[in-house]
């Protein structure tokens, strides 16, 4: 039951009009307005029966709860959420801690797991790189994660071998790329300098044949000279190389090819022979290695 009070004119039930001069309690009780219920019905936040009160403060409740107490940029926590119907994705629109971008989209099915961004996030739009060069770490397969970049932003690149296998090119501080001979088992040697009449520019190694993979020649004589390589003192040629300058010029010959493989080879135990066909100065660069008989 509920009471109230009120001024003017009343109609009550059998259409008679009272004329109320003063101030006068009304009550409503069990019957056709019972639905207007009392202040302390409970709040209804469902579509199940109720009184007006109830659902009049089930209203306030339902939406108090959902409302942000203050304005501004909120946690997840304190937004409201949205659900895209028949999707296993949500998009939350805050920033990561990474930085960045602050469009990430959430797995909640075909979770790949953890990654650099925090518990199953991968960036929704846009290219994300991480300077990172004190202590990168690998990351795991199935994982979303950053780019490399260097502290100019300029992104790392990988060079992988015919088996997908990551390798690395090296560049000293001259900008010449460093290569390697790792694994031929051969420890390389060099003969340089500048001669005009025969010598043996290898001696004998016991055991050892002596295999050239690189070599240039270079003259400023006008005067023909051939050079000759030879199987030992006065034998047999391995390689010969006719050089002539024109006046005012240089005029040489380079040839290389990669190790194990050999441009000559002398016999076992044999030294190699540089002999001139006439006294005119070569400058040469011989580069070798000796290695078993087989």
């Amino acid at each position: 039951m509920s009471t109230r009070r009120t001024a003017g004119t009343v109609e009550v039930a059998n259409g008679t009009e009272v004329v109320v001069s003063g101030t006068v309690g009304t009550t409503t009780s069990d019957g056709g307005n019972v639905v207007l219920g009392s202040t302390t019905d409970a709040a209804v936040t469902t579509d199940a029966n109720g009184t007006i009160s109830g659902k009049l403060r089930g209203l306030v409740k339902w939406t108090a709860e959902r409302m942000p107490t203050s304005l501004g940029q909120k946690s997840i926590t304190d937004s409201l959420s949205v659900v895209l119907a028949s999707a296993s994705y949500i998009i939350s629109v805050p920033g990561d801690s990474v930085g960045g971008l602050g469009l990430f989209i959430s797995h909640t099915t075909n979770q790949p797991g953890t990654d650099g961004f925090g518990t199953s996030k991968i960036p929704g739009m846009g290219l994300l790189g991480c300077f990172d060069d004190a202590s990168p770490t690998p990351i795991t397969e199935n994982r979303f994660g950053s780019l490399r970049m260097s502290v100019a932003r300029e992104l790392y690149g990988v060079i992988r071998d015919a088996a997908g296998n990551e390798r690395g090119a090296n560049v000293d501080a001259s900008n010449r790329l460093l290569v390697s001979v790792e694994g031929t088992g051969k420890t390389l040697k060099t003969k340089t300098g500048s001669a005009s009449a025969t010598f043996s520019i290898v001696a004998a190694v016991t055991d050892k044949k002596i295999k050239v993979y690189s070599l240039s020649l270079l003259t400023a004589s006008t005067t023909a000279v051939t050079i000759t390589f030879k199987d030992g003192a006065s034998g047999t040629a391995l390689a010969t190389y006719p050089l002539q300058a024109i006046t005012g010029t240089n005029f040489g010959i380079t040839e290389s090819v990669a190790v194990p493989s050999s441009l000559f080879e002398g016999s076992v135990t044999t030294l190699l022979e540089m002999a001139f066909s006439a006294a005119q100065t070569v400058t040469y660069n011989l580069r070798y290695w000796d290695s078993d008989a087989s």
